[in-house]
């Protein structure tokens, strides 16, 4: 990979195709230029040599071996990238729930502890228990937590589901202005 890397970084390769060993590391330098995208015309101005030796060595069959190589470490590295993908977003969710559980526990325990203490209760307008804790000051106004999670949870599913409005018009392109449209008006 190191000498594929090399050439593509390279306006000239450091080497001319015809010094490289006969066999695996021409073979290996024209796969992977092949698999970046690259002509027989490119690679033989970037390696300094004849089209003719491009298009020999991906006739080889070491050449279609380290395609075919080449092709299955980019499947790997794509699943593995979306694999730790995904565990990082469920390591993120398992955190986050773990912090939700404690601060039930916290709030289930001053509920319990209030109740015990025979005092009364106070609700906000959902119907959401006001203990310490379960509100926040902004303003000078003091607002229920869980309100504000459940106002923030349809506020974030309303704006990943676009309404179909919404889709027509992003998709529709406004209208042309051309001049001489608007020297007739």
């Amino acid at each position: 990979m190191h000498l594929i890397d090399s050439v593509m970084s390279m306006p000239h390769a450091f080497r001319k195709m015809t010094e490289f060993d006969e066999g695996p590391d021409r073979a290996w330098l024209v796969a992977g230029l092949t698999h970046a995208g690259w002509t027989a015309n490119e690679i033989a101005h970037r390696t300094n040599c004849s089209v003719r030796l491009v298009k020999d060595i991906r006739s080889w069959d070491m050449t279609q071996m380290a395609r075919f190589a080449l092709e299955q470490i980019t499947v790997a590295d794509a699943r593995y990238h979306a694999e730790r993908s995904a565990h990082s977003q469920t390591r993120r969710e398992l955190v986050l729930s773990r912090q939700e559980i404690q601060r039930v526990r916290e709030q289930m325990d001053r509920l319990v502890k209030k109740v015990c203490a025979g005092e009364p209760i106070a609700k906000c307008y959902r119907g959401h228990p006001i203990i310490e804790g379960s509100t926040y000051r902004s303003r000078n106004r003091d607002y229920c937590r869980e309100c504000n999670r459940e106002n923030t949870v349809a506020y974030r599913a309303r704006k990943r589901k676009p309404s179909d409005l919404q889709c027509h018009a992003i998709c529709v392109s406004p209208p042309m202005h051309t001049p001489s449209v608007a020297s007739a008006s």
